[in-house]
């Protein structure tokens, strides 16, 4: 009878170390490093014509994700006037115009303001609408207005514009065009729209631009879109970009952390000369990757790639035969953290442990 009760007794101990143990572990993964459970979205700031919004949603482990809400842009009518704020436009003087051939739109560009040090420009004029602006290469104006509702920032546009240090852009812009801001030195912020295509050099030495986010809805950007922006530092690249063109970032010497989303192919040159750049993070959609990509790059020394080791080894067997060549072997000796392990620039495996 007393072995019977030892065994209960020990039956029920186990019973109660066993949920003890079941009870700790569930613990140390509703806190540790769980897949995360986050619920719906919730307004945090809502977004206005000028101003973006804030959205948030958190995990009940206590973390949380913020995401951005894009501003609503003006609606302006055609007496300038913004029929949702009451913002109204008082534009720049001395402008000068062209109207197309059809009679249904103008072409603002710099005309005989080239003494303004703000730049604003209507969306309407005598009732016409203004599409696009051209023509104010080289101007000495400090800012520039583009009211929303207009399409196109022209070839050149504002090219060489050294004193330029703030351009309010338009939202509804489709088309930023090649060389459109180069040389544009002084310029510290670009919101680039959600329906734009960005042209060749469109930003090309840039050199006051610190942060850039690119909207998921953006899937076209030219060569060297982004070259010699030398303060760059922050890239938020949407998922609408599946390729980056050769020289995209060539010499953004202050830009020290890449990650390449939804990334397939990555242009020749497309980091040449990024002498901080220090990690990337790559996905397994990478497929390509272009002729000295890296070329310069003697601080990379960290690679995260969610395939397999097997996956990476596929990618850069694929990869144009120089991609690697050009990277310092001790400077830029990196190691790559695949889904099943470590392995060196040469793809040997190593033990991190």
């Amino acid at each position: 009878m007393k072995k019977k009760r030892i065994v209960i007794l020990s039956l029920i101990l186990a019973a109660v170390i066993a949920c003890l143990v079941v009870g700790i572990v569930l613990i140390f993964v509703d806190i540790g490093g769980h897949s995360h459970r986050f619920g719906d979205w919730k307004v945090v700031r809502a977004a206005s014509c000028m101003e973006a919004g804030l959205e948030e949603r958190s995990c009940k482990c206590g973390e949380s994700e913020k995401r951005r809400i894009q501003r609503l842009g003006h609606r302006f009518g055609e007496d300038n006037v913004c029929t949702v704020c009451s913002k109204r436009l008082i534009p720049t003087e001395q402008l000068g115009y062209s109207l197309s051939a059809d009679g249904k739109s103008y072409t603002v560009s710099l005309g005989l303001a080239k003494d303004a040090e703000e730049i604003v420009i209507p969306l309407y004029k005598d009732g016409i609408k203004v599409t696009a602006v051209s023509g104010f290469e080289g101007a000495n104006m400090k800012s520039v207005f583009l009211p929303d509702g207009l399409e196109t920032v022209a070839l050149h546009a504002f090219d060489g514009c050294k004193k330029l240090e703030s351009c309010s852009m338009s939202i509804t812009t489709k088309e930023i065009a090649n060389f459109a801001f180069m040389g544009c030195e002084k310029l510290k912020e670009i919101e680039i729209p959600p329906t734009a295509t960005i042209g060749q050099y469109a930003f090309r030495g840039c050199s006051s631009l610190t942060s850039l986010n690119i909207p998921e809805t953006v899937t076209s950007v030219g060569y060297g879109a982004f070259a010699d922006c030398t303060a760059l530092n922050e890239v938020v690249l949407g998922g609408g970009i599946k390729e980056l063109p050769a020289s995209m970032f060539e010499n953004c010497t202050s830009l020290v952390y890449f990650n390449f989303v939804k990334v397939t192919a990555v242009g020749a040159n497309a980091f040449k000369g990024c002498k901080s750049l220090k990690e990337l993070v790559f996905y397994k959609d990478l497929t390509t990757l272009g002729a000295t990509s890296f070329q310069d790059c003697a601080a990379l020394s960290k690679i995260t790639y969610s395939g397999t080791k097997s996956e990476w080894k596929a990618v850069t067997d694929r990869a144009a035969p120089d991609w690697l060549a050009n990277i310092d072997p001790v400077k830029g000796n990196f190691r790559v953290y695949c889904s099943d392990g470590v392995v060196n620039r040469y793809n040997i495996e190593i033990d991190v442990g």
